[in-house]
């Protein structure tokens, strides 16, 4: 009670409301929602900080939305999202591939999500559901180039040769400066027997990108096939100037130079590509170096 007087009564009743006023807004400074969890998250995803964004990510989908519930399912997708991406960067793929799932589940059109799980189906090897979300991209979006050419590399690994270069040409009409989709279509050609097509595709790759080391490399590959063995040494020795790590373009000039008559340049050749990891190069040392 205020015993003195009234203005003193007044005065204990202004600290008081102040006080209780810090003390709210000291509350509420330090309350967090889904919404700042999930900000924090996205922000340690950016930096790297990948186990901690995913401790942020998993804090926001136990947490309400600070703005009610407006856009409530799209919002905690892409907190799902968040954390599938950051997963996904760590190799947890299986866990990655389950907040993928959720993600999808609230939002259905949010293409980022699709074309992230197809990545991780296809690390896995699960190409035919891989395929199914590229199916789905090219329903949200039907000119969106990546789509058509990572759908027609599931199809090429499937075995799928004649759709995989439909799928590949597509792409190349929606965007056509893309020198590996004509590399991949080239690869697909190739294993359809269509050699001049394969080519034609591989000197399209060469004159966009004449930097690309993989572009030389196939050419190299295909030149080696039709015994042109001059061509293929040039052009895989660009290849290995321009990448020396390239364990195919060692191994196709290592056999273009042994039946070229330089045959032991052509064993070292066979015996890099092995170091490089290409288990095949020891079985033509095996038959060819002896």
């Amino acid at each position: 009670m205020c015993m003195n007087s009234k203005s003193s009564c007044v005065f204990v009743i202004r600290i008081i409301t102040t006080v209780f006023i810090a003390f709210t807004m000291n509350i509420n400074a330090t309350a967090q929602c889904a919404n700042d969890y999930f900000k924090k998250g996205l922000t340690l995803y950016k930096e790297g900080k990948l186990l901690n964004a995913i401790e942020n990510s998993t804090l926001a989908l136990k947490k309400d939305t600070c703005y009610g519930d407006n856009y409530l399912e799209t919002f905690y997708a892409k907190i799902y999202y968040l954390r599938g991406i950051s997963n996904s960067d760590l190799g947890n793929l299986e866990m990655a591939l389950s907040d993928f799932d959720k993600s999808i589940a609230l939002d259905q059109q949010e293409i980022q999500v699709y074309q992230e799980r197809a990545n991780v189906l296809e690390k896995i090897n699960n190409l035919k559901a891989a395929i199914y979300d590229y199916d789905k991209i090219i329903e949200l979006d039907p000119n969106r180039a990546n789509a058509y050419k990572y759908r027609g590399s599931c199809k090429r690994r499937l075995g799928i040769f004649f759709d995989a270069i439909l799928d590949f040409t597509r792409a190349i009409e929606i965007n056509h400066i893309d020198y590996l989709t004509y590399i991949d279509r080239g690869v697909a050609k190739l294993s359809l027997e269509d050699k001049l097509g394969a080519m034609q595709d591989f000197n399209s790759a060469i004159k966009i990108n004449p930097k690309s080391a993989i572009s030389f490399e196939s050419r190299g590959n295909l030149k080696c096939i039709i015994k042109d063995y001059k061509g293929a040494i040039i052009d895989c020795s660009k290849a290995i100037d321009l990448d020396s790590k390239l364990d195919l373009a060692y191994f196709f000039r290592g056999i273009s130079r042994i039946y070229s008559g330089e045959k032991e340049k052509g064993c070292l050749d066979l015996s890099k590509a092995g170091e490089l990891g290409h288990k095949e190069a020891y079985e033509a040392i095996k038959d060819l170096c002896k």
